[in-house]
């Protein structure tokens, strides 16, 4: 297989990946995820009117957990679903770019490499928000660097049609 077959077929797993991610989202956790805050609310602000304020404190604690998890379950389908796009896109000037084929190789196991690794810490961020930010920060580094390397391979070989 090809570096930019690779590049191409990666990237429509990460977009079937976030697409299939997004539709079990919102039929399965959305609805719980928009219902349960509100409740949690109501229920913490009826414990400081007895006086419970321990209790009122676990439920404030679990309704800004839970919008935590909605927002950030929100973002990572998107950043599967674009990264993977961004990566079929890029296929084509890997194919052009004027690089060996082991740094072609190199480049899509980069781009994919950190498309995969971005949106996956942005779902870690929900246990353990210093891991997850930083597989989000590489991720992105990595996916960012290895495309901006393919554009610079691309424009420095003159942004030739012709496959080397």
């Amino acid at each position: 297989m090809s570096a930019q077959r690779l590049l191409a077929v990666g990237g429509m797993i990460l977009v079937i990946v976030g697409l299939a991610y997004g539709a079990v989202y919102s039929a399965v956790f959305l609805t719980p995820l928009r219902s349960w805050p509100p409740a949690l609310e109501k229920e913490a602000l009826e414990a400081i009117d007895r006086l419970q304020l321990d209790e009122a404190m676990r439920k404030w604690d679990r309704r800004t957990r839970l919008m935590n998890v909605r927002d950030f379950n929100r973002g990572a389908h998107t950043h599967f679903t674009l990264m993977g796009l961004t990566s079929v896109v890029f296929a084509a000037y890997l194919g052009k770019a004027g690089f060996a084929s082991w740094i072609k190789y190199l480049l899509a196991t980069g781009t994919l490499l950190g498309a995969a690794l971005l949106p996956t810490g942005v779902l870690v961020e929900i246990w353990n928000a210093d891991v997850g930010r930083i597989l989000a920060l590489v991720g992105g580094a990595v996916f960012l660097v290895s495309l901006l390397v393919m554009t610079l391979g691309y424009l420095l070989r003159g942004g030739s049609c012709q496959e080397q």
